[in-house]
C-alpha cells in the first residue's frame, strides 16, 4: 500500500487549522479550500485502479467540513451593515454570483449540504460583487493562499513525475514482455530442430539395428556351423579310438598266443592247462576285491600313523569353555551347550574349512597385491550360535571363528510358534549394514556368554580329529561292505 497523498495531508492541515481561525473571510476560503481537496481526493485513485480513501473516510471529512461551515453560519456579523445597501446589493448582486460561482465537481458517492446563506456570507458576496470594494486581505491570508497554491504545484509536479514514472515502467514491462516473446519464440525453433534431430538420429539408430541383426544372424548360422563339425570331429575322433584300440587288443592277444605257442607242452601239463581257463575267470573278481582290501587295510593304517590317536586330546580352560561337548558319530557336526543366566545357548559346530596353501598365498599376493584375501586364507570354523529366553523366543547367529576374533554374518528373531514359512519371510538386514555401535553390541553379547576367539583353536583341533575319526570309521564300514 502506498502512504498518504500531499492532499489528504493538506486537507488534514486545513482541518486542523478551520476550528482555530477567527476571521471569517478566511475561514470561508478555507471552507472552499476543503471542499475542492475533497473532490480531488476522493478522485484520487491507487496504482491498482482501486480508490485511495475509503467512502467512510471521505463521509468523515466531508461531516467536518459541513461542521466547520455550519460554525459560519451559526456566527454573528461582526460589523454592521445598513439595510438599503445590502438589500440593493444582495438582490442586484447575489443571483449573478451564484450563478457565475465555479462550482468543484462532486463525487457521486458524496451529497452536498445546502446551506442557508447567512447575513455575513450576503454582505460578503455584495462585496465581491462590487468592484469598487475589493477585499483586501493580510498578509497572513496571503501568505497561507501562497503556502496552498505552492503545495498544490508541488502536488501537479509529483504527480508529473509519478505519471513520467508509471510510462517508463509501463514501456520497460512491455519490453520485457518483447524479450520474453522472443526467447520463447527461439527456445521454440531450438526445440523443434532437436525433436526433427532426435527423429532422424532414430531412423538412423533403426537402420544400423536392422543391420546389425542380420550380421547377428549370420554369425549365429557360422557357429551353429562350427558347433556341429566340432561334434564331427570329436565323434569321428572316438570311433577312430576305438578301432585303434580293438586293433591294438587283437596285436596282444596275437602276440600273448605267438608266445604261448613258443613254450614246450609236456603231456603232464595238460590237465591243469584244460582246468586253468575256468579257474582264472572265477578267481579275477576275488583278487580285485582283495586288492581293495589291501588299499582299505593301508589307509586305515596311515590314518592311524598320522592321527595319533593314542595321543591325549587338547584340553582348554573350563573357564575360557565354559560349554558341554555332545558329539555324534556319523555327523559332520558338534553340539555345544550351556547356561548362562536362565538363558538356553546352543553352538552347532561345522567341519573347518581348511586354509590354502602357501604357495597359492604367494600367487594370490602376486597377483592382487591390496592383500584383501588375507581373512579368506585363515582358517575358519563355521558356527551357529542360538540363545533361546525362557518365553521359548530366541536369538540366532551365523557366525564364522577365525583365530583372532568371530566375525557374526547375520542374524534373526524366532518363535516357538512360528512355522517354517513364516521364519522365512525376513531375517532381518544384513549384519554389516548394521550402525557400528550396534555391531559391537552384538560382538559382546557373545563374548559374554562364551563365544570368544580364544576357543578357536581348541575347536578347530577338535573338528579336525573328529574328521579323521568319522574318515576312519567311513573307511572301516566300505571295508566291512567289500569283505561280505
Amino acid at each position: 500500500m502506498m502512504g498518504i497523498s500531499k492532499t489528504e495531508i493538506n486537507l488534514r492541515r486545513l482541518l486542523s487549522a478551520a476550528p482555530n481561525q477567527q476571521n471569517q473571510s478566511k475561514l470561508m476560503h478555507y471552507v472552499a479550500t476543503l471542499r475542492e481537496q475533497l473532490e480531488q481526493l476522493s478522485e484520487e485513485k491507487t496504482p491498482e485502479g482501486l480508490p485511495r480513501v475509503t467512502k467512510a473516510k471521505v463521509n468523515e471529512y466531508y461531516e467536518k467540513i459541513e461542521a466547520v461551515a455550519s460554525k459560519i453560519a451559526s456566527q454573528e456579523p461582526e460589523t454592521e451593515v445598513s439595510d438599503e445597501p445590502f438589500a440593493k446589493d444582495s438582490t442586484s448582486g447575489s443571483s449573478p454570483k451564484i450563478e457565475d460561482e465555479p462550482r468543484s465537481p462532486t463525487s457521486p458517492q458524496l451529497r452536498r449540504r445546502i446551506v442557508p446563506a447567512s447575513s455575513k456570507e450576503q454582505s460578503f458576496d455584495a462585496a465581491d460583487a462590487d468592484s469598487s470594494k475589493p477585499i483586501k486581505l493580510d498578509t497572513a491570508a496571503q501568505a497561507h493562499i501562497d503556502k496552498h497554491r505552492k503545495l498544490q504545484e508541488d502536488l501537479t509536479d509529483e504527480m508529473v513525475v509519478l505519471a513520467r514514472q508509471l510510462k517508463e515502467r509501463s514501456q520497460a514491462i512491455s519490453q520485457s514482455v518483447q524479450n520474453t516473446e522472443k526467447i520463447l519464440d527461439s527456445t521454440e525453433e531450438a526445440i523443434e530442430q532437436s525433436l526433427a534431430s532426435t527423429g532422424h538420429a532414430t531412423t538412423r539408430a533403426t537402420k544400423i539395428y536392422s543391420q546389425s541383426s542380420k550380421t547377428s544372424c549370420f554369425q549365429w548360422l557360422l557357429i551353429f556351423a562350427m558347433i556341429c563339425v566340432f561334434i564331427m570331429v570329436v565323434l569321428s575322433a572316438s570311433t577312430l579310438a576305438s578301432v585303434c584300440g580293438r586293433v591294438a587288443r587283437a596285436q596282444a592277444v596275437s602276440a600273448i598266443v605267438n608266445r604261448s605257442s613258443l613254450v614246450p607242452k609236456p603231456s603232464l601239463l595238460r590237465p591243469f592247462v584244460s582246468r586253468g581257463f575256468p579257474y582264472s575267470t572265477a578267481t579275477e573278481p576275488l583278487k580285485s576285491d582283495q586288492t581293495l582290501i589291501q588299499v582299505i587295510d593301508s589307509e586305515i593304517k596311515d590314518s592311524f600313523e598320522a592321527d595319533d590317536h593314542d595321543a591325549d586330546e587338547e584340553t582348554i580352560d573350563s573357564s575360557d569353555f565354559p560349554f558341554k561337548i555332545e558329539d555324534n558319530p556319523g555327523h559332520r557336526t558338534v553340539t555345544l551347550t550351556r547356561e548362562y543366566n536362565g538363558e538356553q545357548i546352543k553352538v552347532e559346530v561345522s567341519m573347518p574349512g581348511l586354509a590354502m596353501d602357501e604357495n597359492e598365498d604367494d600367487v594370490d599376493d602376486d597377483e592382487d597385491g591390496d592383500g584383501r584375501h588375507e581373512k579368506s586364507n585363515e582358517s575358519s570354523i563355521p558356527l551357529v550360535v542360538t540363545v533361546t529366553k525362557k518365553s521359548g523366543l530366541s536369538l540366532e547367529f551365523s557366525c564364522t571363528a577365525f583365530p583372532d576374533e568371530i566375525v557374526i554374518d547375520g542374524l534373526s528373531v524366532n518363535r516357538p510358534d512360528d512355522s517354517s514359512e513364516e521364519q522365512l519371510t525376513y531375517d532381518g538386514p544384513d549384519f554389516q549394514e548394521l550402525d557400528e555401535n550396534m555391531r559391537k553390541s552384538f560382538h559382546k553379547f557373545l563374548e559374554t556368554r562364551g563365544i570368544k576367539a580364544s576357543a578357536t583353536d581348541f575347536l578347530y583341533e577338535y573338528m579336525m580329529k573328529k574328521d579323521s575319526r568319522e574318515y576312519l570309521l567311513w573307511l572301516k564300514k566300505l571295508k566291512t561292505f567289500v569283505q561280505e
